[in-house]
């Protein structure tokens, strides 16, 4: 009688949900692409591989097109893989929003640049747009010189480890934690307008804290909340390391006259231009999410392609050599400076090749419909979140023959010539485009070609076990290498 009773009022309180569930799957067929079913309440998330949601998606794509729905929990969702579709989509104002997530809405609060909408995300945009190209971010600006020589104190400083290491030569280093390290310093001058020792325990910290939380969000970007128990523990530590990272901010703030060029200085004085205002984002808690977004986005995206592009280049030395061949050609004993990228059109092409077969945001950063709108023959309801699935995008075979191959002539034309090809989305595309693009190219340019001109790169003969791929990919918001120790020979002698 009691196994009876609990079972009648489990059933009863699962029937409005299920109700509720097939009506709007029911409705939804009218105006929503074709997509695989779910179950109440959790929708397809039991499905997803929570390590490669990203080839779960793919996987989607192969049955029901590059266009599709799926229910994420409680969010109706969109993915997309036609790159001309994902380009429309992100152009429309009405896809500006983020999707309203337990990540986004709750531990974030809305604010910061990634995860801001609205007015909001406007103003601040255009905010840290204009700050950062004060700092020499743009393709013409007077103090491009001087970000130049911030960026080539980084190599110098990461090249100088590399040679101390004294097995570098021979078993090889994991160099990964010397580019963290000053593509970081990079990012904390732009920001905070200060340098961290390699050693200094708050970096140390701060690095730390930012690792393990970009590893952790991975597909909980997605679910956005803590009711399935294997998420409960990892969504804890973002929001306690989120604190403590805040707490150091809050501390190097206070340390600012606010005279500063950096961003925390522009911030300061922006904001007290505004106090007497009201309605503005210009608050204490902006300055910290936006401080934190700036430098998690500057610093992880660019570190992966990095670790990407060398690792490639161990694994196919063909390519190396050809990209040496063309450093001593163009350049001869000179060391590399940003105004010559545009002569050096084949490591340009190894670069974007390996930001194509290893797309460091392989499900790029979702949107939210913020206004009911129409895309195509489809009808998307606000609340709607969309996916440009940019995996997929890279490795799709009717773009790019052999997409598993390392084929850097995909971007160069019948002379010889950078040839850049629209499906190609490593910044993803539109109204909310990476804003640190410009920084992006310039370390990845300076770093790639002053350390291949001085090093030939290989990957230690332990470092792989046996019959595992080189190129396999560890993914957390960004895909980086499983396998991350090379071994960097001097070319000088």
């Amino acid at each position: 009688m009691v196994d009876y009773n609990l079972w009648t009022i489990s059933l009863s309180l699962l029937l409005p949900w299920l109700l509720y569930f097939l009506i709007n799957k029911i409705l939804s067929w009218r105006s929503l692409p074709p997509g695989p079913w779910g179950l109440p309440v959790v929708g397809y998330l039991p499905w997803l591989d929570p390590e490669h949601a990203y080839l779960s998606f793919t996987n989607l794509a192969r049955t029901f097109g590059p266009i599709y729905s799926i229910q994420m929990g409680r969010l109706p969702t969109i993915v997309i893989t036609d790159p001309k579709l994902i380009r429309q989509a992100f152009n429309m104002d009405a896809l500006t929003g983020r999707a309203d997530l337990y990540l986004t809405h709750g531990i974030f609060k809305g604010y910061g640049l990634i995860c801001s909408e609205g007015p909001r995300w406007r103003e601040q945009r255009k905010f840290a747009a204009t700050c950062l190209k004060n700092q020499g971010m743009a393709k013409s600006h007077p103090k491009r010189e001087k970000l130049e020589a911030l960026i080539l104190k980084g190599v110098k400083d990461t090249m100088m480890r590399i040679t101390d290491t004294e097995s570098s030569a021979t078993s090889g280093v994991e160099f990964s934690p010397f580019l963290t390290h000053s593509i970081g310093n990079v990012m904390n001058v732009i920001i905070f307008g200060r340098e961290f020792a390699y050693d200094d325990p708050t970096w140390k910290l701060l690095t730390h804290l930012a690792e393990e939380g970009v590893k952790l969000i991975g597909v909980r970007w997605f679910l956005g909340c803590r009711v399935i128990p294997k998420f409960r523990d990892p969504m804890d530590f973002i929001v306690g390391g989120l604190e403590r990272t805040h707490e150091i901010y809050r501390q190097i703030t206070r340390e600012h006259k606010g005279d500063e060029e950096d961003v925390v200085g522009c911030f300061l004085r922006e904001q007290r231009s505004r106090d007497a205002q009201s309605g503005h984002s210009f608050c204490d808690d902006q300055l910290n999410f936006l401080a934190a977004d700036l430098f998690g986005a500057g610093l992880d995206t660019t570190l992966a392609t990095l670790r990407w592009f060398f690792t490639m280049v161990a694994v196919h030395p063909d390519v190396q050599e050809k990209i040496h061949t063309e450093l001593l050609t163009v350049l001869g004993p000179n060391k590399p400076c940003l105004d010559d990228s545009q002569r050096l059109p084949y490591l340009e092409a190894a670069v974007s090749e390996s930001q194509r077969l290893r797309t460091v945001v392989p499900t790029g950063i979702p949107h939210g419909v913020n206004s009911d709108c129409v895309l195509g023959p489809h009808r998307l309801k606000k609340g709607t979140m969309v996916v440009p699935l940019l995996w997929a995008v890279h490795m799709d075979p009717e773009i790019w023959p052999e997409p598993d191959k390392y084929r850097p002539e995909r971007f160069l034309d019948e002379v010889g010539n950078y040839r850049k090809v629209d499906a190609l989305m490593p910044f993803q595309i539109g109204k909310r485009v990476c804003l640190g693009e410009e920084l992006a190219r310039m370390i990845i340019f300076l770093y790639a070609s002053t350390i291949l001109q001085k090093f030939k790169i290989e990957l230690p003969d332990d470092e792989v076990p046996e019959g595992k791929d080189p190129l396999e990919g560890v993914c957390g918001i960004t895909l980086l290498p499983k396998y991350g120790r090379l071994i960097f020979k001097s070319r000088e002698n």
